[in-house]
């Protein structure tokens, strides 16, 4: 039988039970935070970008005599949900972990709305497009698990951690 304090569901000695939970070096640390950071970057100007292209395409379509559909047509939503991506891609790049989730949930359904209008080549081009974006994605999930454990604020600048900046609990 087991004990009353020991909890019968627990990871057995020798396995982790979070691999992102580990102690990190002060070096691994800061390399963590550098690459978040080139990488929320990265995404968040994905996110503006995808968004200054359907500005443009509005432009465009205005320009040419075209009109945006009615108010009360469905297609008017779908024709302006990619505008989303502009503040999502801001978001993203002021380091808040919600413009990456809805940025990616918002991606992912204007690829499913596209589904029906474009042919193999371009499917197989946004599919690439796609498996890319959410593998950044949800890479940036984990780093942020990964720095939050660490107590390390997300909008943190990686000169905060130096070797000055952490102090022994000798040297207090």
């Amino acid at each position: 039988m087991t004990d009353a304090n020991e909890n019968p569901y627990a990871v057995p000695p020798g396995y982790a039970s979070d691999p992102t939970a580990g102690p990190l070096k002060l070096a691994d640390l800061r390399s963590l935070l550098q690459k978040f950071r080139r990488q929320m970057h990265g995404l968040g100007a994905f996110w503006i970008l995808l968004g200054c292209l359907r500005v443009v395409a509005i432009i465009i379509e205005m320009r040419d005599g075209g009109r945006l559909p009615a108010m009360d047509e469905p297609s008017f939503i779908v024709s302006l949900l990619p505008l989303l991506m502009l503040p999502l891609g801001i978001a993203t790049c002021l380091k808040l972990m919600a413009g990456v989730r809805l940025g990616l949930w918002l991606f992912l359904a204007l690829l499913l709305a596209a589904l029906p209008r474009i042919g193999f080549g371009e499917l197989l081009i946004l599919g690439i497009i796609a498996i890319f974006v959410l593998r950044q994605a949800v890479a940036l999930m984990a780093m942020a698990r990964q720095l939050s454990l660490a107590g390390i604020p997300l909008n943190a600048h990686p000169d905060i951690l130096t070797n000055r900046s952490v102090q022994s609990p000798q040297n207090k």
